[in-house]
């Protein structure tokens, strides 16, 4: 795990033209008693939730030919600090 970055923005170019929205998604693992990791505050379910609407307005804006980019920044581990 050590060797995975930190980061990931993917980005959906569209039309030019638009404003760039943007979504974070934010998922972790806390520490818990005796060091194992598990999910207490539910950003393990802002990944997916929010790479799934990224998704479908990208398919809307394709679809009705509306302008703009789209951008998905992912912070992994944002509640651990670096040891």
């Amino acid at each position: 795990m050590k060797t995975l970055p930190t980061v990931f923005k993917a980005t959906y170019p569209g039309q030019e033209g638009g404003p760039t929205i943007a979504f974070l998604v934010e998922y972790d693992a806390l520490r818990g008693p005796g060091g194992k990791a598990f999910h207490g505050c539910q950003h393990n379910m802002q990944g997916p939730i929010g790479i799934g609407a990224a998704v479908a307005l990208a398919e809307v804006m394709k679809a009705r030919k509306i302008p703009g980019r789209l951008v998905v920044q992912g912070t992994p581990a944002e509640e651990i600090p670096r040891r």
